[in-house]
């Protein structure tokens, strides 16, 4: 299975075996018996975060990551949420004929996953597990909120995970490049990206941005397991409960010491993978045991 620094790496080659690092459809482990998870990227579109995952399941287990269109070719970004959901579920199908499908999404991922469950079950499939990481849908005041460049917005996030203190406010315009170099200077995931990958990461991120505010999400009739971040939410209104409302049952909440955007490192993946692993077991035996009390 692919590291970080192999995909990275394979941003510059082009392609490797399993195909780009920027396909969307990444596989990271794909040998094993069991029914695979399918993760679904954050705001910026790579599904490379999820590579520490393998870790942390059992070695039976597949996992494929789902990218942004509009990485590796400015193809064109979907329209909503639910077209987004429905491509991706395409791929999925491709590699799983049938449920019950395992989904989990971090961030803007988590929106996602949830439509692509919501989809699935409108189509009489079986959902397994949905796996929602430190997502959460936009209440009311932050949907309308205007947040004037989306792209503008994004540069200045990715500049901030690169260290460079950007103020969040829109004024001095941000120099991709200047971005870049901080970027590589910081290491780790992002530090191998090209000046064009990180062009079309912003671009895709601006877009998942209005397509959050657009969403109309619909019930989703099943539990959902949360994983969430911390160390960055107090004095907020954030909190796994927004939910409630698009869910048929049950919230069964993890709390991680991190912050948001650490969710995915070493540390923290330690904390919550296994938690993770033994709910993917548990939900294949319940499924197993009512298939054979229905047959």
């Amino acid at each position: 299975h692919p590291t970080v620094a192999e995909l990275a790496g394979r941003l510059h080659e082009g392609a490797g075996p399993d195909g780009s690092a920027v396909d969307v459809l990444l596989p990271l482990r794909s040998g094993g018996r069991l029914p695979p998870l399918f993760c679904v990227h954050p705001l910026f579109g790579l599904a490379w975060p999820y590579a520490g995952l393998v870790q942390h399941l059992g070695g039976e287990r597949p996992l494929y990551g789902l990218q942004a269109r509009g990485l590796g070719d400015p193809a064109q970004l979907p329209g909503s949420l639910d077209a987004m959901a429905a491509d991706y579920l395409e791929r999925v199908r491709a590699i799983q004929a049938r449920g019950p499908y395992h989904l989990l999404g971090w961030s803007f991922g988590g929106l996602v996953a949830h439509t692509m469950a919501t989809q699935l079950q409108a189509a009489g499939e079986d959902v397994g597990l949905l796996a929602l990481v430190d997502a959460y849908p936009l209440n009311a005041a932050e949907r309308s909120s205007d947040e004037g460049d989306d792209e503008d917005a994004a540069l200045r996030f990715l500049a901030g995970l690169a260290g460079l203190g950007v103020p969040a406010e829109r004024g001095e315009a941000l120099d991709r490049g200047e971005v870049l170099a901080a970027l590589r200077r910081r290491g780790g995931l992002l530090a191998a990206v090209d000046e064009r990958t990180v062009t079309a990461m912003v671009r895709v991120a601006a877009n998942a941005a209005r397509l959050m505010r657009e969403a109309s999400h619909v019930r989703f009739d099943g539990d959902v397991v949360f994983f969430a971040a911390t160390a960055d939410k107090a004095g907020t209104s954030i909190s796994p409960r927004r939910w409630e409302r698009f869910l048929g049952g049950a919230i069964e909440c993890h709390d991680v010491a991190c912050t948001h955007v650490a969710m995915t490192d070493p540390g923290p993946l330690a904390a919550w993978g296994p938690i993770l692993d033994e709910k993917l077991r548990k939900t294949e035996t319940q499924f197993e045991m009512t298939e054979r009390n229905t047959t």
